[in-house]
């Protein structure tokens, strides 16, 4: 489980790169790529949270739980890809999803539209549920 997770990461953080690269041309190398990949994931995390909270307790979560989930994914893929060095083993690697570079490429982006998608959804959503729990 633990290598297949791996493997999920190692090819959003490759895209990433590449997107991050092919924005800002000659650039410094640089740990945005993973910043934003620790963003992609922390969003929908924290949503999750967020809904999860307001299930159980009928009220408006905290801000910190969103923030600290944002933060400590991020923290997670900067420890992962920039402390750990996995980064340049990734990019010499260039992982695919299903040894597709176009499939990999849809399923990258599929995701992060998702993700930020998540971040704005945040709201209606979290109106339906507290509306749910008779919240006013």
């Amino acid at each position: 489980m633990k290598n297949k997770a791996f493997a999920f990461l190692d090819v959003m953080f490759y895209y990433t790169q590449i997107q991050y690269n092919l924005l800002l041309k000659n650039i410094s190398p640089s740990n945005q790529p993973a910043i934003i990949l620790g963003a992609i994931i922390g969003f929908p995390l924290a949503l999750l949270i967020d809904s999860i909270y307001i299930h159980l307790y009928c009220a408006p979560p905290p801000a910190w739980i969103f923030i600290s989930v944002c933060f400590a994914c991020i923290f997670l893929m900067l420890k992962i890809y920039e402390w750990n060095n996995r980064k340049e083993k990734v990019i010499k690697k260039k992982p695919m999803f299903f040894n597709s570079k176009k499939t990999s490429l849809f399923i990258t982006i599929t995701i992060e539209l998702i993700s930020l998608a998540s971040l704005f959804l945040g709201g209606p959503i979290g109106k339906y549920l507290l509306e749910q729990c008779g919240w006013h």
